[in-house]
């Protein structure tokens, strides 16, 4: 009798057990990709207020480096934002927000937006 209530009873809260983990790992890599945004964010304003600084000394050379290195921030393509130290466990919110590009595409394809 224990094993068919274990079989019968538990179906429905292991399922939700799993929806709520896949949400909470699609949040958790929505939240890592938004970090590393704001991160890059803040480092292109400080490089750009350091240009504006070195132009006001009338160092132009520094501040064309300062520039071309904010230049090279915004061209850095999103992936490499979520390459932090975190070893196997990164490799695993790529893959989850790799997973979450997927769903968006396709959801905006299937309701014709985009």
């Amino acid at each position: 009798e224990a094993n068919k209530e274990l079989l019968s009873n538990t179906g429905g809260a292991m399922l939700d057990s799993a929806s709520r983990l896949e949400a909470s790992r699609n949040a958790d890599a929505r939240a890592r990709t938004m970090h590393g945004m704001v991160t890059a964010c803040r480092r292109v304003a400080v490089l750009l207020e350091r240009s504006r600084r070195q132009a006001a000394l009338s160092r132009p050379k520094a501040s064309l480096d300062a520039v071309d290195e904010a230049r090279t921030c915004l061209t850095a393509p999103i992936s490499s934002l979520l390459f932090v130290p975190g070893g196997l466990d990164n490799l695993v919110n790529v893959a989850a927000y790799n997973t979450i590009l997927a769903r968006e595409a396709a959801r905006s394809r299937g309701s014709g937006v985009g």
